[in-house]
């Protein structure tokens, strides 16, 4: 356990408060729609150059087949620079590396409206859609971190919606303005969109600190598991279907169905409303079942290709097709990044860059395998061909889902051992710092801090851990300055949280005990709020802090009001703890007591002793919590 003693850092300084950001169940909304923000301005960019391409071609004094590579550039850009800029930059602070990423692609489209030449507005595309690559794996992996298991899907989704909402209003808005006012302005509007992200997300989305986690190797290594390729392989082939036909739907709809002009922009803008809803269908279906939304939205997708021939004769065949088309299509996204993430482990932020980059490859071969199918055999073939990669898809999503399964199956075996021998808990109380996440080096920082802002001999705190930041401060400096230099401490912990990492287990521990669970810690309530949040872990509804107590552990008083804020018997509850003060605490509060970390090793007088939460398994029966260990096979990645 650290307390105050070693408490420093968990949000950042520029995080808003966290009442305003946090909402049910920890998911960080203002941040996660600043980085939506983020993907609205860099996903403006991507088809800008189509409606502009005659204006273009003209003034850099190219033909248009030419200027059209302005689109392939932004396109190849993105599907090589999501993945490698990623793992390059994977140790980097998530906030720094997304300013950085908006920083270099409002450059990049600076230079864009400035381009004196065809050449330097390839470059300037070069850079845009790297940047606009390796912003939405940033991004759409920050969201999953910041929202939590339960809701990492929906968090997904948002991110992917600014995408969408971009291709529905920002490309055709950036088309009619650069056909009134000349091709420079809206890429130099573009900047200004990105420029308007950078203030809120700086604003808005809390540091995560130096990414401490598994090496790079590891983290590579974990992309080579058998979901991870078959779930790659399944969205490069879906996005390739649904694109193989999409590149050629307004032909489509002119030569078969019979619409022209405004009735063509009214069905493209229901595909762009059902691209934005698909997103929150999905991201919600992907968080309650996963499986049977990716199941379904693939399934649907495929059916709505395989008859689109006979559909699309007919205005409203035409209409009905698009609808459920993209409205499946889209839902689709998210069940997969999430699918994705979970089945990569440690490499699962590398798995979103894999994976944005595998839409966007889908996107440029459904493109490419479109047109010689128009060649060789009119929309016919391009729709058949489209209606085929789907249904190879939906064989790859069936596969994943078999994998995904399996994987389920084998963690969710046979216990080794019931740990209390078939004693049930009415709720668990989870010290925080070295039971849920490591804060040490904040903690280090934080003290530092302090003790040269107050004169005090920073080996003198160094040797005082343990205690609360209250006890501490008052052996070191007279009663007079005790509460404000206690004060002072707060303010620099809730700010100092680069470094912060999340302990193996905690977040299945904190999951699996659904509500039955509280956090009992000696950190003030600010200090406690910062240190989750920045690690991703949000509060559960039941916090027991330094505020709450007179008296800090290894004094009953702690987990005594946590039983009580949970309106409980202490004896019916289970205390989780990594240092022997704190299970004397819960000992002397009547409680049980599981050790783990250094309480184990060290042979404290808990109950029972593992060395971490990972092979735990907490299960809630009946409405009461059991306790068991996992296999090797169990242990969460």
């Amino acid at each position: 356990m650290v307390t105050d003693t070693q408490h420093d850092a968990n949000t950042g300084a520029g995080s808003s408060p966290p009442d305003a950001t946090k909402g049910k169940n920890g998911m960080n909304r203002s941040a996660i729609m600043a980085l939506f923000a983020g993907a609205f301005a860099v996903s403006c960019t991507e088809f800008i150059p189509v409606g502009l391409l005659p204006q273009i071609a003209e003034e850099t004094g190219v033909s248009e087949s030419v200027a059209g590579q302005l689109v392939t550039a932004n396109a190849l850009a993105f599907a090589v620079g999501a993945p490698l800029l990623a793992a390059l930059f994977t140790r980097v602070d998530r906030r720094k590396l997304l300013l950085g990423t908006l920083a270099a692609f409002v450059g990049g489209h600076l230079l864009a409206g400035a381009a004196p030449n065809f050449a330097v507005l390839l470059v300037s595309r070069l850079v845009t859609g790297a940047m606009m690559g390796l912003y939405l794996a940033t991004a759409i992996a920050t969201a999953a971190k910041l929202a939590g298991p339960e809701r990492r899907a929906r968090a997904m989704a948002t991110i992917v919606a600014g995408v969408s909402t971009a291709t529905a209003l920002g490309v055709p808005v950036s088309t009619l303005l650069g056909q009134r006012t000349g091709w420079r302005v809206p890429m130099l509007g573009i900047a200004a969109l990105a420029g308007v992200a950078i203030a809120i997300i700086a604003l808005r989305v809390p540091r995560s600190g130096a990414d401490d986690g598994p090496p790079l190797r590891t983290r590579l290594g974990a992309l080579g598991n058998r979901p991870v390729i078959v779930g790659l392989a399944a969205i490069t082939v879906f996005w390739g279907a649904s694109f193989t036909v999409y590149t050629y739907l307004v032909p489509l709809l002119e030569q078969r169905s019979g619409l022209h002009g405004a009735p063509v922009t009214a069905v493209l803008f229901l595909a762009g409303l059902g691209a934005v809803l698909g997103n929150i269908i999905g991201g919600r279906g992907a968080d309650a079942r996963l499986p049977l939304t990716l199941l379904l939205t693939s399934a649907i997708t495929a059916a709505a290709l395989v008859a689109a021939l006979p559909l699309v004769n007919s205005p409203g065949g035409a209409i009905a097709l698009v609808a459920v088309w993209q409205l499946a299509a889209w839902s689709f996204v998210p069940a997969v990044q999430a699918a994705l993430y979970q089945a990569a482990g440690p490499g699962g932020d590398l798995a979103v860059s894999f994976a944005v980059s595998g839409f966007n490859v889908g996107i440029v071969g459904g493109a490419g395998l479109g047109g010689v199918a128009l060649d060789l055999g009119g929309l016919t073939s391009v729709v058949l061909l489209g209606a085929g990669l789907s249904l190879v898809a939906v064989g790859l999503v069936v596969l994943l889902i078999s994998y995904l399964r399996k994987r389920a199956t084998e963690a969710e075996g046979e216990p080794v051992d019931d740990l209390f021998d078939g004693r049930r808990f009415d709720a668990v109380l989870f010290d925080m710092d070295g039971t849920l996440i490591d804060s040490k080096p904040a903690v280090a920082r934080a003290w530092r801090t302090w003790a040269e802002r107050h004169g005090v001999d920073p080996e003198l705190v160094a040797r005082s851990t343990g205690r609360p930041a209250k006890e501490i401060v008052a052996d070191l400096l007279p009663a007079d300055r005790v509460a404000d230099a206690v004060a002072d401490y707060d303010r620099i912990a809730s700010e100092t949280v680069q470094g912060v990492v999340v302990l193996p287990g905690a977040p299945e521990a904190l999951a699996d005990t659904g509500d039955l669970k509280a956090i009992v810690t000696s950190c003030t309530r600010s200090v406690t709020r910062a240190r989750m949040d920045a690690a991703g872990l949000g509060l559960p509804g039941a916090v027991v802090t330094a505020d709450d107590v007179d008296s800090g552990k290894p004094a009953p008083e702690p987990y005594l009001r946590g039983a009580r804020a949970l309106s409980l018997d202490p004896a019916r509850c289970l205390v989780v703890e990594d240092s022997a003060a704190g299970v004397e605490s819960g000992r002397a509060a009547g409680c049980a007591t599981l050790a783990i970390g250094s309480a184990a090793e060290d042979g404290s007088g808990a109950d029972v002793r593992l060395t971490d939460l990972s092979r735990v398994r907490f299960t809630v029966e009946d409405g009461r919590v059991a306790v068991r260990t996992r296999t090797e096979k169990e242990v969460p990645s």
